[in-house]
């Protein structure tokens, strides 16, 4: 065999392993498209309290109360996000996943609870990462105080928020209060055995 076949050999086998990482890749990116063309079809907030009273077998109140379900004398409000697709850069080259949260204390911050359960749709390519691996969901349980904080700090001019969060714990490192936020990741375990015991 001549060496400029064997070279030919060489690049052609390369070129496939280049092209099955490509088309890996566009299988991801059509998962994470199709995730997130859900987002708007789905009632995220329902679903995610749906399933936050059915894990505490809570009874959900009426709607538009200032808060969601109640346990004991303690007021909880839930708050759902999809796992989104989000493109950046000046050429949109740059591709993550990550949640979304908006003005999570109500119209004019009039909401009153005692905790706020974030529920996150699990990104399939960081389950590994959760501490519930084998949850659909990341939970995060907040107190209302750290609720506060993040309006706070994140509340535009017409008081109006919205709170976004890389989809693994590696992508928080740009902000504080991202970081804050992983350490209120809980597994269902844990939630139950905080309120429910």
């Amino acid at each position: 065999m001549s060496s400029e076949l064997r070279t030919l050999k060489a690049e052609n086998a390369r070129l496939r392993k280049r092209i099955e990482k490509l088309e890996a890749k566009i299988v991801r990116h059509r998962e994470q498209r199709q995730r997130a063309s859900r987002h708007a079809a789905n009632s995220t907030g329902k679903e995610a309290e749906d399933y936050v009273c059915r894990l505490l077998g809570a009874k959900a109140t009426e709607r538009n109360a200032d808060h969601d379900f109640v346990i004991g004398r303690r007021r909880f409000e839930i708050k759902g996000s999809k796992c989104n697709l989000f493109y950046s850069g000046t050429d949109q080259t740059y591709c993550y996943s990550r949640w979304t949260w908006h003005n999570f204390l109500g119209v004019g911050s009039k909401k009153t609870y005692h905790r706020l359960i974030l529920v996150a749709e699990a990104d399939p390519s960081r389950k590994a990462t959760y501490r519930d691996k084998r949850s659909p969901y990341v939970i995060f349980d907040l107190p209302f105080a750290f609720a506060k904080k993040i309006a706070s700090e994140r509340a535009q001019a017409d008081g109006r928020f919205a709170f976004h969060l890389i989809s693994h714990r590696e992508g928080a490192k740009s902000s504080k209060l991202c970081q804050e936020m992983w350490k209120f990741e809980v597994t269902r375990a844990e939630l139950k055995q905080r309120y429910i015991g």
